[in-house]
């Protein structure tokens, strides 16, 4: 019944924070969980708006703090968080789950094992990447957390800049504030307890103050005038009691002066509503409690409490790992920044994990950045192949989409300077090798900036996957405009399944235009017999000739459709000489192909004065199938087709002007960072993706452009392709965001298809 309050000056448990299992304990030392809110001091001040958390369930207090203090500086977004058992070993889901998040503050709290798991599979999957700042908890700001990485890691590189604090108790002392110096020079003065055992005891008689009463001799007195005046060896906590003692006496003097009887009780009450002062430690205050939180931090203390802002830099642990952190700055719990001590701390500048340099403010780069200053586009390549390795096709191609981005968003260049003349594009890159993979990137550049999409997407991705995207962005839901600089497939011309795309480069059927064009106004030839096979294939070789040729009409002595399952033609054979024809045109496999072309040579058919035209597939898979025996030479004798020459732009003036500008582009391949080869560690602007890397560092995708032959025959054309893309699509924008539309799917297919056209690199361009 009696209650006795209890002030503390050390204790700092976590459970003491809740005031309502431990409502008679005040402290002048802060409880462990303030760190968590001095977290969000930091947070605050230094500008992070959202953050994830990471908490092991022995350590749900640390979140627990957060929630009940959450605006008591400002309004922290704790975007997600995730608790495991302080016995988890594999965090592939948790990994999964927060790379959706697109959050660039990741807080943890862990034990020194379970965060160096957690932080090295993150890392290797893209989460704990460049831009990306980790926040760990009090308990892991040193070097614990480094025997439990794998040996091949480089913690260098996995905790490059995170950020750790650490409680700084006798900041105060050390600083010589006004109080603090008062203090020490009372303490040095006091008269020596250490001689001769002083027999001095407490008020009951029941201690000694300086000697074991149960072991003669053993004294525990102290000379006082060998402790220096700048209390360096000082015990940390001596002046917390000193305050604590202080605190105590406070609250009984306020309520003798207003005649309250003296309770535990009543001291609380007096103690936590009354008492406001400036001892040896600081400001001496206690907060109040919240309510909802069964009273959370009543009795902690909630004046000016100190940490160190410890700062993990590469430089430090390479030279000393057993101490990696230096201290960056000063934080008070009443968000106060100060600077470093160089005269008491081993200081060091404030180093970030992040693209710019700034404080992170816990959401991906470019999440609020806008029309008209900013137009978001998305661009889909695989620079590294399902493996892991490197795709230098991908590579380049993604290099020359770069390089247009650059010459757009640079006003001052005289390349196209009036080109979104007030806007900059800024993109996000998503890598895909597969359809399944494809089908996510695409979902993600829905969700891209903090999920305010896209607005368009350049491809350099191959059929499948283009296919994939193309599925996602023509849906009902989502109508996002991408446009190809290598996918071909023929399903591409299905306008109506994939209505928002363009192509930079033809369909594989569109040769068959050409071939059109030659039958019709080179060799004048009219009359033709079309074979064609029974699937997609046949079907749009056969549209792109009869349907959508327009240079003459074909007069069709036969039009015939092989089954797929046919393996005898003689049939064929014999149409083909009822026919007439002496002009042959054959959409089929090259199996097939060479099938009809040997039964019809042994029959008669096919030699001098016939002409046969096919596709480009057709052709170079057919001498592959003909028979053992065959007579290549003449079956093959006078066969055309028409194949897409993708080298041709290097050979014209265009041409080698966009090598020359490729070559001066600048180096992105490895370089020798502090004695180690490194890659190139740019992203997108999204902070997403890794230009010229994979996502963990191991493998680099950059290129040497100045060792590119001049005359460009070692350059992939399609990257030319893909130049010409990116700018077709910023003009189809520019030209969108003119006309004061909304910048949406619909709009922008329609400017495209409509109003884009030009001359670029590859040729004149416009679309159907």
């Amino acid at each position: 019944a009696d209650k006795v309050l209890l002030a503390s000056s050390v204790a700092d448990d976590a459970e003491f924070s809740n005031g309502d299992n431990y409502p008679y304990v005040v402290h002048t030392n802060p409880l462990a969980p303030a760190s968590a809110r001095l977290q969000q001091v930091t947070f605050c001040r230094l500008g992070t708006q959202g953050i994830v958390v990471f908490a092991s369930t022995d350590l749900a207090h640390v979140y627990y703090s957060y929630e009940a203090t959450n605006n008591d500086v400002c309004k922290l977004v704790i975007r997600a968080k995730y608790m495991f058992d302080p016995d988890t070993t594999d965090f592939s889901i948790i990994i999964n789950n927060a790379l959706n998040i697109q959050s660039t503050m990741m807080l943890i709290y862990a034990t020194p094992k379970c965060a160096a798991l957690l932080i090295e599979q993150g890392y290797n999957a893209g989460l704990f990447r460049k831009g990306v700042m980790i926040i760990v908890g009090q308990d892991i700001s040193n070097a614990d957390m480094n025997p439990y990485f794998s040996s091949s890691t480089d913690v260098g590189t996995i905790l490059n800049g995170a950020l750790g604090q650490k409680f700084w108790p006798n900041y105060y002392i050390l600083t010589q504030s006004a109080a603090a110096v008062t203090f020490m020079n009372k303490w040095t003065k006091q008269n020596s307890t250490e001689s001769a055992c002083d027999s001095i005891m407490d008020s009951d008689g029941n201690y000694y103050l300086y000697q074991n009463s149960s072991k003669v001799g053993s004294c525990v007195g102290l000379n006082f005038s060998s402790y220096s005046l700048s209390g360096t060896n000082l015990n940390e906590y001596t002046a917390y009691t000193y305050d604590a003692t202080y605190l105590l006496a406070y609250g009984i003097d306020a309520l003798l002066k207003n005649n309250k009887p003296i309770t535990g009780e009543n001291i609380r009450f007096a103690a936590i509503n009354n008492v406001s002062f400036t001892g040896p430690t600081g400001p001496v205050s206690l907060q109040k409690g919240k309510p909802e939180f069964n009273n959370y931090a009543r009795g902690s203390r909630g004046g000016a409490i100190t940490y160190r802002i410890l700062n993990f830099k590469p430089t430090l642990y390479a030279t000393n790992p057993s101490e990696p952190y230096g201290v960056a700055l000063n934080v008070q719990s009443t968000g106060a920044i100060i600077g470093c001590n160089r005269k008491l701390q081993n200081c060091v500048s404030l180093y970030m994990n992040t693209l710019n340099g700034r404080f992170a403010n816990g959401y991906p780069p470019n999440a609020f950045s806008n029309l008209p200053t900013y137009v978001k586009i998305g661009a889909l390549f695989a620079p590294l192949d399902s493996n892991g390795y490197p795709n230098k096709l991908q590579a380049e191609m993604l290099a020359a989409f770069t390089m247009a981005i650059s010459e757009i968003n640079n006003k001052k260049d005289g390349l196209s300077d009036n080109l979104l003349p007030t806007t900059t594009i800024i993109f996000d890159l998503e890598i895909a090798n597969g359809y399944l993979d494809a089908l996510t990137s695409g979902q993600s550049l829905l969700d891209a900036f903090y999920y305010s999409g896209v607005k368009g997407v350049v491809s350099g991705l191959p059929n499948t996957e283009s296919l994939a995207t193309h599925k996602v962005f023509s849906s009902d839901l989502n109508h996002v405009f991408q446009i190809d600089s290598f996918a071909s497939d023929d399903a591409l011309t299905d306008g109506s399944t994939y209505r928002y795309k363009a192509q930079i480069v033809p369909v594989d059927s569109y040769e068959i235009i050409a071939v059109h064009d030659l039958i019709c106004n080179y060799f004048g030839y009219s009359k033709v017999a079309i074979i064609s096979s029974n699937d997609e294939f046949g079907k749009a070789l056969f549209d792109e000739m009869v349907t959508f040729g327009n240079y003459c009409e074909l007069d069709m002595l036969l039009n015939l459709v092989i089954p797929l399952s046919e393996t005898d033609y003689s049939g064929v054979v014999n149409d083909i000489e009822s026919s007439g024809a002496k002009v042959i045109i054959l959409f089929v496999s090259g199996s097939t192909a060479a099938s009809i072309l040997e039964l019809g040579y042994e029959n008669g058919l096919f030699g001098e004065g016939y002409q046969i035209f096919t596709a480009s597939s057709t052709a170079t898979s057919m001498i592959s199938s003909f028979s053992a025996n065959a007579n290549v030479e003449g079956l093959m004798k006078g066969v055309i087709y028409a194949e897409f020459w993708t080298e041709y732009p290097l050979l014209t003036e265009s041409g080698k002007t966009f090598v020359s500008r490729w070559r001066q582009q600048t180096y992105r391949g490895q370089s020798l960072i502090n004695g180690i080869l490194q890659c190139d560690t740019s992203q997108d602007d999204a902070g997403n993706t890794y230009l010229y890397q994979s996502q963990n560092g191991s493998m680099c995708t950059g290129l040497n452009f100045n060792s590119y032959s001049s005359d460009g025959s070692d350059i992939s054309p399609y990257a030319l392709y893909t130049y010409d893309a990116t700018y077709a699509l910023a003009r189809g924008l520019d030209k969108l965001i003119k006309s004061g539309l909304s910048v949406n799917g619909e709009n922008l297919r329609t400017f495209m298809l409509s109003q884009v056209n030009f001359t670029g690199v590859t040729g004149y361009i416009d679309f159907e």
